[in-house]
């Protein structure tokens, strides 16, 4: 869809889109977008008003009532198969329906043991840091600060956001978000230090066997990662996954107390 967004009769920042994906259902728009698309056919145009939530993000939008319009370039249906044995076959790795369900619910139940096991991880750290007592330099909360804006600069890219225009809805600016986060930032140093120590009193260590072997199970669904490989600092990429598995081994260590 193309779709434009007006207050006042002036689109908004930020406020227009051209062929825009959008799968009804997802609920990814302000409630009754949705609704007003369904039985819209391809070329149709439609204009209606719509209220944004009185909690939405954007305070100068929230519970104001916004004109809407939008033009339908195409319709597609999404044909979901049937599930059958044939079905759970034919995606080459499952002997029947029953296989393929096992293996849904088992990837489920991961899926939450995982949440569950990184929830007691960040208690745990959150714990030690508060009982540290540890003096942490300014240099170090500074990088930490920078590290988040970019992190956090690439979240709204992917989700279609312009950085500027979040921070102007806001009415703040990138160096009053960066004070904010000074204390988040401090956490984060804070803990990063304390698994370092850990790993470095109980000896902890990291084979470049085990370096090289995460790599490529973490890069084996890119049919081009050989190719990848030459664009990729390699010395940088190793550095971080040697952290990652490090800090792995150090909370396999405290989980065993």
């Amino acid at each position: 869809v193309d779709f434009w967004v007006r207050q006042n009769g002036q689109v908004i920042e930020g406020g227009q889109s051209k062929n825009h994906p959008l799968i009804l259902g997802e609920s990814r728009f302000i409630p009754g977008f949705e609704e007003q698309l369904v039985e819209m056919k391809e070329g149709e145009t439609k204009i209606f008003s719509l209220p944004f939530p009185a909690d939405y993000y954007v305070k100068n939008l929230a519970g104001q009532l916004l004109d809407f319009e939008v033009k339908m370039n195409l319709v597609q249906e999404s044909l979901v198969p049937e599930p059958t044995d044939e079905f759970a076959k034919s995606l080459g790795q499952f002997a029947d329906l029953a296989a393929l369900k096992q293996n849904v619910k088992d990837g489920l139940i991961e899926e939450k043991m995982q949440k569950a096991k990184e929830m007691w991880r960040g208690r745990v750290l959150n714990k030690i840091v508060k009982d540290s007592k540890m003096e942490v330099p300014p240099a170090l909360v500074e990088m930490e600060r920078v590290k988040m804006m970019e992190e956090f600069k690439n979240n709204l890219a992917q989700m279609g956001l312009e950085f500027d225009v979040y921070l102007e809805n806001l009415k703040k600016t990138e160096q009053e978000l960066l004070r904010e986060w000074s204390g988040k930032a401090e956490e984060r140093v804070k803990g990063a230090l304390v698994l370092e120590e850990i790993a470095n009193k109980e000896e902890i260590q990291v084979a470049e066997a085990e370096i090289e072997a995460e790599i490529n199970k973490t890069f084996a669904h890119y049919p081009d990662w050989q190719a990848l490989k030459s664009q990729i600092d390699k010395k940088q990429l190793s550095e971080y996954t040697k952290g990652r598995l490090r800090n792995e081994k150090v909370f396999e260590l405290l989980e065993r107390f």
